[in-house]
């Protein structure tokens, strides 16, 4: 599992009940969340494509850095065909309570490029609860056909996984 932010443990309280709500081969829980704009967006949306599912805040330094190597990841393979989906989206889900924050650290990483959505509830977000995340930055990876194929890795494999997936 990712490492938890000191800062989300100590000032955020991001302690929530461990279960095995996700399990790996098996269908994603779909949510819908607001995104900057106040548009719902749902991971459904994406079907046929791979979505990585990013649990970040702009509070958590780790998360912050997992953005930008996103950037370039994003980059390389948001068009690319995968054996069991045609493309990338990342669907991230912000556990920050303050919008402007949350705004800020968007325009700062230069993430708006994929979709960026929030409960602005905190850690007391209800997607949060969905995915069973009791850590951030916390990733999961949807195939097209909408199974989990990965869980907690670090973004710094996400390449890798992705590579194993390739079509030839």
């Amino acid at each position: 599992m990712s490492t938890l932010c000191t800062y989300a443990q100590e000032t955020r309280g991001l302690t929530m009940s461990r279960s095995e709500k996700i399990v790996l081969g098996q269908a994603y829980p779909d949510i819908t969340v607001k995104d900057i704009n106040q548009n719902d967006i749902s991971i459904s949306s994406f079907a046929g494509k791979f979505v990585l599912v990013q649990f970040w805040a702009s509070w958590c330094k780790p998360s912050r850095v997992d953005n930008s190597t996103l950037v370039n990841i994003y980059t390389q393979y948001k068009d690319r065909n995968f054996d069991g989906g045609n493309g990338l989206e990342i669907y991230s889900i912000s556990l920050d309570d303050n919008s402007n924050n949350w705004r800020k650290a968007i325009t700062e990483d230069n993430v708006a490029r994929w979709y960026q959505v929030s409960e602005l509830t905190g850690v007391n977000s209800d997607a949060a609860r969905q995915y069973n995340v009791t850590a951030i930055p916390a990733n999961f990876l949807i195939d097209g056909s909408g199974k989990i194929i990965a869980k907690q890795f670090k973004i710094s494999e996400l390449a890798d996984i992705l590579n194993t997936k390739l079509q030839q």
